[in-house]
């Protein structure tokens, strides 16, 4: 689509890292956000990325949300993405995408599944990961992904898609 179709949000640069990361969302989809909000009668202070609602993984590790799709991961320098894909017994090609893209490969992927069925299936990725130097651990989440986002602290509000022509509410 045209870039005037989208909403650009400049993201807090990692430090040393000379890109700049930026959201990109399509107007359409943020309108309708908005609109679901005020039909409610409640008050939209901050949007922020699905994966931002996910616990910041210890540096060296990232954080993979297998538990619904699309696929999340949160990456320890605030970064982050939504992944296409299904989960099988190999690791999705979106996740290979990404670790030749950056320049230091975690040491640990921490891989949230919603049950020991999906664990089983995860747990099929250590013999492909450890050939790339990567440890899997996998941690069992007992409630919903939505619910799991809403117990996690809110990310800094420098990551609040609500910019420009989408100003927040104030109290």
């Amino acid at each position: 689509h045209p870039p005037d179709e989208y909403h650009y949000v400049l993201l807090p640069r990692p430090w040393g890292q000379m890109d700049t990361p930026v959201a990109v969302v399509d107007l359409k989809h943020m309108d309708h956000w908005c609109n679901i909000i005020k039909q409610h009668g409640w008050r939209l202070l901050m949007l922020t990325p699905d994966y931002l609602a996910l616990p910041p993984p210890a540096n060296g590790s990232w954080l993979l949300d297998v538990t619904a799709t699309p696929l999340l991961i949160r990456l320890p320098d605030g970064s982050g993405a939504v992944l296409p894909g299904d989960v099988t017994d190999q690791p999705p090609g979106a996740l290979w995408l990404a670790m030749d893209k950056t320049q230091q490969l975690p040491e640990n992927l921490q891989v949230l599944v919603e049950d020991p069925k999906q664990g089983e299936q995860v747990s099929q990725w250590q013999s492909r990961l450890a050939v790339a130097g990567v440890t899997l651990q996998i941690s069992e989440i007992s409630k919903p992904r939505p619910t799991y986002r809403a117990s996690q602290p809110l990310p800094q509000n420098n990551y609040n898609l609500l910019s420009g022509p989408y100003p927040p509410e104030s109290d």
